[in-house]
């Protein structure tokens, strides 16, 4: 169970340590999450953004 969790016959099972680490992983401060302003271009960052205002005003 490399991923941390897998189906088996419809069953979700899931290893909470693996899972748990892969969870955390890009939260680390060398993780992806903090490397955003190089994975999305300006005009990404900005759609993104408007998507995320606009969700919120629906609620």
């Amino acid at each position: 169970m490399r991923l941390g969790w897998e189906v088996r016959d419809g069953i979700t099972y899931i290893n909470p340590k693996i899972y748990c680490e892969h969870y955390l992983k890009p939260f680390s401060s060398n993780g992806k999450m903090w490397d955003f302003l190089s994975m999305f271009s300006a005009s990404e960052l900005e759609d993104i953004k408007s998507r995320i205002i606009k969700k919120y005003l629906e609620r």
